[in-house]
C-alpha cells in the first residue's frame, strides 16, 4: 500500500467516523443505521473529547442505539483512550481496525460511567451486562 493510498483510507476512516458521531450526535438513528451498514468505524473516537458512538449513546440516554452499537460490536469495557495514531498503526499493520481494546475518553471514562454518571440503571446495567456476557479477557 503506497503512502497516497494509507492517506487516502486514513481520510475515509475519519470523514466516516465523523459522519457516524454526527448523526448519533444529531439523534438520526435512521442515519446512523445505514452508516453502520456501511461499514462506518464503531469504534471510531471524537478527537476533542474521546468519546466513541457508544459514549455519545449513552449520554444521549438512548437505550435502543446502545442495544445496536452493542450488537453491533461496539466496545463496552474500555479502560484507556485509543489514539488516533494507535488505530492507523493497526491499519498499516494490514490487522483489522475492529475491534480496538479499551476505549475510554480522555478522562478515562467509558460508556458505562457515562450511563452511571446520569443515573442510567438500564444503560449502565445493558453495558455492563455485555462485558459479564463476553467472560474473561
Amino acid at each position: 500500500m503506497s503512502t497516497e493510498d494509507v492517506q487516502q483510507v486514513e481520510n475515509e476512516i475519519v470523514d466516516a467516523g465523523t459522519r457516524l458521531l454526527d448523526a448519533i450526535q444529531a439523534r438520526d438513528t435512521p442515519q446512523t443505521l445505514a452508516l453502520l451498514k456501511q461499514g462506518a468505524p464503531i469504534w471510531f473516537q471524537e478527537q476533542e473529547t474521546g468519546w466513541s458512538a457508544l459514549h455519545f449513546a449513552a449520554h444521549y440516554e438512548d437505550i435502543e442505539l446502545v442495544e445496536i452499537l452493542i450488537e453491533r460490536g461496539a466496545i463496552w469495557n474500555a479502560s484507556q483512550f485509543i489514539t488516533f495514531s494507535t488505530s492507523l498503526h493497526l491499519l498499516r499493520s494490514s490487522l483489522p481496525p475492529d475491534p480496538v481494546p479499551n476505549i475510554a475518553d480522555y478522562l478515562g471514562n467509558t460508556p458505562a460511567d457515562i450511563a452511571l454518571s446520569l443515573n442510567n440503571e438500564a444503560i449502565y446495567q445493558r453495558v455492563r451486562d455485555a462485558g459479564l456476557r463476553s467472560g474473561p479477557h
